[in-house]
């Protein structure tokens, strides 16, 4: 079974630098480029991991990171 990853970043450069670097090392990358998108993929892909951008534009990552620890059903979600 693959292991995921969600990469939550504004900056589509950064985002597809880090989704590169965690798909040559065999996880699937799942991406966001805002803390709504993100919170929403991050509930229906239930990934393995998360890689959050602190500094967006509209719901930061603080605020994604407090909504997503908060609910029983994505709280053991580590979150970088």
């Amino acid at each position: 079974m693959s292991r995921t990853c969600l990469v939550v970043d504004d900056e589509p450069t950064i985002r597809e630098l880090i989704s590169l670097n965690l798909e040559a090392e065999g996880l699937v990358v799942h991406t966001a480029s805002n803390g709504d998108d993100g919170e929403a993929v991050a509930r229906s892909v239930m990934p393995d991991v998360i890689i959050l951008d602190v500094m967006m534009p509209g719901r930061d990552g603080y605020d994604v990171l407090h909504s997503l620890k908060s609910d029983e059903a994505t709280r053991g979600i580590p979150i970088v």
